[in-house]
């Protein structure tokens, strides 16, 4: 027959058994499904998440988006923790109706922009003057081959001008036209981002509808 402290360690031994079976801790995916629903960032308005690998948390700031790109594998699946923030504004510029003089044409991709002689030469002429040195080096550039760059296309951009008509339409007024369909655009989304290893804008293209018809590139700095 049992005794009494038998059926007491029995019982004490039964329910410590359910107690560890209860606070079991969870398993490698419930963890990571957990961490997938969970914010990793304060004052986050949207999230997306992509399958167990990313997970983007967005901050809206006016016209400042704060975009947190997570890797939820972290540096378990190729090595290397993918996770970085991207800091992106951004700024429309109206295409216009020009009323000068002179005017000429540049071209990036298929898109022709034209602008007034005079704003570029008075613009290019103070950056000269007052710009830091590499700015004002390339203005003097412009200003020396002023002629020379604004040509048809068929004769082709100096090498340093290749960013030219970008550079043109964050400061002077433009018209710009589809080279190829001859729609004219209605203006350009100009979105600056910053992230922990670079920099630059992407410059959208975008028509009387809302569409956007190009997407160009230009990266100002790699860390």
């Amino acid at each position: 027959m049992r005794t009494g402290i038998e059926y007491t360690t029995l019982l004490l031994f039964f329910v410590l058994l359910v107690s560890c079976t209860n606070n079991k801790q969870p398993s490698l995916a419930e963890a990571d499904r957990q961490e997938a629903d969970t914010n990793h960032f304060k004052n986050v308005d949207k999230v997306e998440v992509y399958g167990d690998s990313l997970r983007i948390e967005y901050e809206f700031r006016g016209d400042t988006i704060v975009e947190h790109r997570i890797d939820l594998k972290g540096i378990h699946d190729d090595g290397f923790d993918n996770t970085f923030t991207a800091v992106r504004t951004t700024k429309n510029r109206e295409s216009s109706r020009l009323e000068c003089s002179e005017a000429f044409n540049l071209w990036f991709g298929e898109v022709s922009f034209q602008f007034c002689k005079e704003e570029a030469r008075s613009y290019y002429d103070s950056l000269a003057r007052y710009g830091n040195q590499r700015d004002s080096q390339n203005a003097r550039e412009v200003l020396k081959n002023l002629e020379g760059v604004f040509t048809p296309r068929d004769q082709g951009i100096v090498e340093i001008n290749f960013f030219l008509p970008l550079m043109l339409i964050q400061h002077l007024r433009f018209k710009a036209m589809d080279s190829i369909s001859s729609k004219e655009v209605a203006r350009i989304a100009i979105e600056s981002y910053e992230t922990e290893f670079s920099g630059g804008k992407n410059y959208y293209v975008i028509d009387g509808g809302g569409d956007t018809m190009y997407m160009f590139h230009q990266n100002e700095y790699m860390r």
